[in-house]
């Protein structure tokens, strides 16, 4: 009688939303899963999400150090079980409150910029290069008759061992602004080609620290009659 009273005390809770105490992911159900999901999601950016109903969890893909603290609040908040819910948060996540840490801007970097083996080079326009202002980006060179390049470019800076990516610089897009957000390994991009000869308007982030940079781009372009990815970059140094 006991284990029959405690099994209908469980399908009574499961059944209104709630994890009673003892309860493990195995009880969870879809509805509750689906429900749970629903709340957190309300209002709640993140990179990614979706619910395994085979392994009875939610993912959530998060950006930032911060990203994973409002998560983990919006989860308390809704009243869902920690237990419930992985968090994937990518090593070497950024702080939004410091994503330079460990950066070494004061000196003019003399390795890993410069011009392509085919000739293209990126021609930075709108310098000075000032924190929060608008500047354009370019691919001069004749290698090839078309060249296209991604709707992103990441601002990097050497950490004494390599070029380390530290902002996502988001450039115009149809109705969209330039924008410029913290970087992350999660950040989803939909890639869109653009015409990489033509300037492209971007934007640096608000209060970034004055020094030298490194401005990377992938663009796509025919090499021998095969269309083939590059890595472009170039120094960059913010007055």
């Amino acid at each position: 009688m006991k284990r029959i009273l405690l099994t209908t005390l469980l399908a009574m809770a499961l059944a209104v939303g709630c994890a009673p105490k003892g309860a493990t992911p195995a009880d969870y159900t879809a509805e509750q899963l689906n429900g749970w999901y629903e709340k957190i999601n309300t209002g709640q950016a993140v990179a990614s999400s979706y619910v395994d109903l085979q392994a009875k969890r939610l993912h959530y893909a998060v950006l930032t150090v911060e990203g994973k603290e409002r998560l983990e609040q919006v989860i308390r908040d809704a009243g869902v079980p920690l237990e419930a819910v992985v968090i994937d948060l990518p090593p070497g996540a950024l702080s939004e409150a410091d994503p330079l840490k460990g950066c070494l801007l004061e000196q003019r970097p003399t390795d890993g910029g410069g011009t392509h083996r085919l000739g293209y080079r990126l021609n930075l326009g709108g310098v000075p290069l000032l924190p929060g202002k608008e500047f354009t980006i370019a691919v001069d060179g004749a290698g090839a008759s078309s060249l296209t390049r991604g709707i992103v470019a990441h601002l990097e800076c050497w950490d004494g061992n390599a070029w380390s990516p530290r902002y996502s610089l988001f450039s115009e897009g149809g109705s969209e602004q330039p924008a410029a957000l913290v970087y992350s390994p999660n950040q989803v991009v939909i890639d869109i080609g653009f015409d990489a000869f033509r300037p492209g308007r971007f934007v640096l982030p608000n209060g970034l620290k004055p020094g030298w940079y490194r401005i990377r781009i992938n663009v796509s372009g025919s090499e021998n009659g095969m269309y083939q990815p590059y890595e472009l970059s170039t120094f960059a140094e913010v007055q």
